[in-house]
């Protein structure tokens, strides 16, 4: 890489036409011969003849090289040196050669011929005649008619005809860098307005692919998305290259100096593929024919974002203009992907808020509608979610003996994963309930289908149970779930814990337990939620206030005291985000 003007661009930055008007008035008014020359010696400009003599021979020279030659040999010193050359040319005179030079890199040479007055000398006169055929009156004529300049003059002129051509050179060089500039901006709004707008990102990628050709003048391009999470780049696009390019597989970002040297925001310059012990797929660019190759990030607010590489047939390197042109589109390219990748996240998000606005309308058909009709027991229920779907559940069974059946239980987890870990569990229970099984039995079944159906670190904590009005007894069991708690004459005691959570082990055992009811006795029941909930200061709301909030609405009807309570852990948490599910059921026995 290089900020220094391509030589074979300087027919495209030196203003020639100008050049030509100011060399051909210069060589008229001094007599002297002028060119200008590439800088490997090359005409740039038709020599402008300013001696009679000069152009005579010119004329006569059959092959017309003679005085070309001599000014392209002094241009060609030059190319060795920086410094100001002069050769003799084939009359015997002295040819000047300096460099144009703009900005410290020198674009071309300016040759000009000594005087040709000199000529007079004998020697010199019998050469001309004996090289050009042309006779000696005639030479001796074409002197006289010439301007003479003394030595000093010559030296002081031939110092301002290269000051004059540097500062055309410098014009011209402003000039250029101009229309380099326009042309970046041209570039880069034509290229907003095919990408603006765009959401597909395989799109964006290949235009952007084909952009980078044109401009730059490339053999092909290729560009990779960086995948932050696998720490790897993948060819999503490619232009001029074959297909067998763009399914090159992943590469890992620490394999690949380049790619990460030009996601740190260094443009990365590689002068020949075939050698360079950086480049990891030298068989692939042997065979897609590419050379050099310049590798630059796409980077976005600091975001790595992807690497452009555009690639060279031959061994050339991309000045100043190439560098920033591919650069500035490597920004806007960058931006293009984030936004496109943001619009197809949001498009996602959208169907699963979708998806999850379905499940969890399917969830809410699950939990009972209404509490069951049981003579002498009246019940309050509330389920509150932390996402649209949780893994809480609770659920009502009468019995024809008169018999309530009831549960609740809170599966490891959250969200979707819980959810359908949930359903799961809700319809083994239902699926065994049916069979009038005892409790113990019940609670064995469910756990085996459950554990046979999880993975390992899933389980579920459950109480399972029945209220028998006319016997006044609560029959249950407690799989690790939280205490149950029993409300009698404004005391509150927590029930035994009988066994341990579902999924757990391998034959576990469930001991049954059994409390007897006296009038207006309530059970309250409640997932981890409850007491889990925490405030701003990572305070939870706790067993304690719990039990504070139970016993400010003991008198209230069970279904107004569970609002009231899940009221009290509301205003506790305040505007803090949760992330449990909060399951609160209030039983009464009304004899």
């Amino acid at each position: 890489m290089t900020n220094r003007i391509d030589p074979k661009k300087v027919d495209g930055l030196l203003d020639l036409e100008i050049m030509q008007e100011f060399q051909d008035g210069f060589a008229e008014i001094t007599g002297l011969s002028v060119a200008v020359c590439r800088v490997d010696g090359g005409i740039l400009t038709h020599p402008s003849l300013g001696n009679r003599l000069c152009r005579q021979i010119h004329e006569h020279d059959r092959d017309r090289k003679k005085c070309l030659d001599s000014l392209i040999a002094a241009a060609r010193k030059m190319a060795k040196s920086d410094q100001a050359k002069t050769i003799e040319c084939f009359s015997g005179l002295t040819v000047f050669a300096a460099p144009i030079v703009v900005e410290g890199q020198r674009l071309a040479t300016i040759v000009v011929c000594n005087n040709p007055c000199l000529c007079f000398k004998d020697q010199s006169v019998k050469r001309i005649v004996r090289q050009t055929k042309l006779t000696s009156q005639t030479i001796h004529e074409a002197l006289v008619q010439s301007p003479t300049l003394a030595p000093d003059q010559l030296e002081g002129t031939i110092h301002l005809i290269q000051s004059l051509a540097n500062t055309l050179a410098k014009l011209s060089l402003r000039e250029y860098q101009l229309r380099l500039r326009l042309n970046e901006l041209t570039i880069l709004h034509n290229l907003t307005s095919l990408l603006a707008g765009r959401a597909d990102l395989d799109q964006i990628l290949k235009i952007t692919a084909e952009q980078v050709v044109r401009v730059v003048e490339g053999k092909g391009c290729s560009i990779r998305i960086y995948n932050p999470d696998t720490k790897e780049l993948q060819v999503k696009a490619v232009a001029n290259l074959s297909p067998e390019y763009l399914r090159k597989g992943p590469l890992k970002l620490q394999r690949s100096p380049i790619d990460q040297a030009a996601l740190k925001g260094e443009p990365v310059y590689i002068r020949n593929m075939l050698t360079d012990p950086r480049v990891i797929y030298k068989k692939e660019a042997q065979r897609e024919g590419i050379h050099s190759g310049l590798a630059v990030g796409m980077i976005y607010r600091g975001r790595a974002v992807g690497v452009i590489h555009i690639y060279r047939a031959e061994i050339r390197p991309y000045d100043s203009f190439e560098v920033g042109c591919l650069k500035a589109i490597a920004s806007q390219a960058a931006s293009a992907i984030i936004n496109a990748q943001l619009f197809q996240e949001s498009l996602e998000a959208e169907r699963m808020q979708r998806q999850l606005k379905m499940a969890a309308e399917v969830q809410g058909r699950m939990l009972p509608r209404k509490s069951p009709n049981v003579p002498h027991v009246e019940i309050g229920s509330i389920f509150e979610p932390s996402y649209q779907v949780g893994g809480d559940f609770y659920d009502f069974q009468d019995f024809p003996d008169g018999r309530l059946g009831l549960v609740i239980a809170d599966v490891a987890g959250k969200g979707i994963p819980a959810s359908l870990q949930m359903a799961s569990l809700r319809a083994t229970i239902r699926a065994y309930i049916d069979q009038n099984h005892d409790i113990e039995t019940l609670i064995r079944l469910v756990d085996r289908a459950f554990r046979r159906d999880s993975l390992t670190g899933e389980f579920a904590t459950m109480i399972l149970g029945w209220v028998d009005p006319v016997r006044a007894t609560f029959t249950y069991v407690n799989a690790g779930h939280n205490p149950a708690l029993l409300v009698r004459n404004h005391m509150v005691e927590q029930l035994k814990v009988s066994g341990p959570a579902l999924a757990i082990f391998e034959n576990p055992r469930f001991p049954v337990q059994t409390i007897n009811l006296q009038p207006m006795d309530r059970i309250v029941l409640y997932t981890d939620g409850i007491v889990d909930a925490m405030n701003f200061d990572q305070q939870p709301f706790s067993l304690d206030r719990l039990i504070a909030s139970i016993n400010k609405v003991v008198r209230m009807p069970p279904q107004k005291m569970a609002e009231n309570i899940l009221w009290d852990v509301r205003r506790f948490i305040g505007l803090a985000t949760q992330n449990d599910d909060m399951t609160l059921m209030v039983l009464q026995y009304n004899p």
